[in-house]
């Protein structure tokens, strides 16, 4: 995957991500496709990519690039910064509910953003 490194931020060279919102009588979904983003995995990072920040923002949608979500939280604590996760949506919750589980059992994530029909599903 062609990638480069910024300050702060690692920026894929490819098709970027769209969404769909779709609104009816009050209710709001969105549809998400990641593009190339979905094809990240653990092995494109690097604890010098952590270097000099203080906190990481994840999303959700991490989980689909295989072990990437695990692999940034890993690297996050050996680099002493702190996490917050953005559980995303409802598939994501639902789909890999276990991981999520055991990612915010593991005590590695300082921050968790969620809607409360989500953190009922996670707790079940």
């Amino acid at each position: 995957m062609a990638c480069r490194i910024t300050s702060r931020a690692l920026i894929l060279v490819s098709a970027a991500g769209r969404c769909v919102i779709l609104i009816c009588n009050g209710q709001r979904t969105m549809r998400t496709c990641l593009g190339e983003a979905a094809r990240m995995v653990a092995d494109d990072l690097s604890v010098q990519d952590f270097k000099g920040a203080k906190w990481l923002l994840l999303s959700g949608y991490c989980f689909y690039g295989k072990h990437l979500l695990q692999r940034a939280i890993e690297l996050a604590a050996e680099a002493g910064i702190k996490v917050a996760l953005d559980l995303a949506s409802f598939e994501i919750v639902q789909s890999f509910k276990q991981e999520l589980k055991g990612v915010l059992e593991s005590g590695r994530v300082h921050c968790c953003f969620c809607n409360e029909v989500w953190a009922g599903l996670v707790c079940l």
